[in-house]
């Protein structure tokens, strides 16, 4: 928040503007703020509150604009703009959780079943991003997976399917070998895939 007063009582009424750009709201104070000669030396508060977006955009800024100050003898007399630290609270991320991890491999006896786990991304992304994943010695899994900002946190499903080595193993496990998204903000994001 940020507190507004005139130095000097004024002839009539003086109005000053203030707006903020789309990082954040603006609240407290009746805006556009007005002073008068029965109001001029109490400070008006400015609440500025970050608007909270899905999208990981680290420590940013907002910038409050103020219009000059007009009216009861003020003449544009110029009024400092300010700056609000805005602390993200979105960050990167692939999130895997498993959905059915039990999977047979193809013997003479059975035709085999797969298992599937699901992926969605952590936060919207400023464009499309490709999820890659990649097949471990035990089995293989859906390939890639497309996310954008409609779709971002609707989980995809990715299927596992044992692969028949012909060696005797007993139950054991199998995952994606790596997990990595890339585009719209997401850089070599890697991903944890369920077992």
């Amino acid at each position: 928040s940020f507190d507004v007063v005139l130095d000097v009582e004024p002839s009539g009424t003086v109005t000053i503007s203030v707006s903020a750009d789309s990082q954040c709201t603006l609240s407290g104070a009746s805006l556009p703020l007005t002073f008068d000669g029965t109001n001029w030396s109490t400070a008006q508060t400015v609440v500025v509150t970050a608007v909270d977006d899905a999208v990981a955009e680290g420590p940013h800024s907002c910038a409050i604009t103020t219009g000059a100050a007009s009216g009861g003898g003020y003449v544009s007399v110029a009024v400092a703009e300010v700056t609000a630290n805005v602390t993200d609270n979105d960050a990167v991320g692939v999130i895997a959780t498993a959905s059915d991890s039990d999977a047979e491999e193809v013997t003479p006896a059975t035709a085999g079943t797969v298992a599937s786990f699901l992926v969605r991304l952590g936060s919207q992304p400023t464009g499309p991003v490709t999820v890659t994943l990649t097949n471990d010695a035990q089995c293989t899994v859906t390939s890639s997976l497309s996310f954008d900002d409609t779709n971002w946190n609707t989980d995809q499903t990715v299927t596992v399917t044992p692969i028949d080595d012909l060696v005797v193993e007993g139950p054991h496990t199998c995952a994606a070998g790596s997990i990595e998204a890339n585009g719209g903000g997401y850089t070599a994001v890697p991903g944890t895939s369920p077992t």
